[in-house]
């Protein structure tokens, strides 16, 4: 239950760390697109923004799959959680069971 938690934990923490890296993306695109735009050489600055914006869309499918991995993980830890309360229930009950058991044994000596 805790490596579970700390695991989600850390997928959030990436997840962060890559919505960080994609903001420093979006920012060098911007000053790179600002430069082009600045030249004279219009075909140059085509082709350039043709480039960034294949890497644009392979970023976005990237953190598209990775937010789809945490939202498995997610899913994945809550039916963890479900089975471990299930569990804890038939322990608890087994427990009870026993308990019934002995006082029935000890009220029939």
């Amino acid at each position: 239950d805790t490596d579970l938690r700390g695991a989600l934990g850390e997928v959030d923490t990436w997840m962060r760390q890559v919505e960080q890296k994609l903001s420093i993306w979006r920012s060098k695109v911007q000053e790179s697109l600002e430069e082009k735009l600045s030249s004279l050489d219009h075909d140059a600055w085509r082709e350039e923004f043709r480039k960034l914006s294949m890497d644009h869309h392979a970023s976005k499918d990237d953190f598209r799959k990775l937010t789809n991995d945490h939202h498995a993980s997610k899913e994945e830890f809550r039916k963890l959680a479900v089975r471990f309360d299930s569990l804890s229930l038939e322990a608890n009950s087994h427990s009870r069971l026993h308990d019934l058991v002995a006082k029935v044994d000890a009220s029939t000596r």
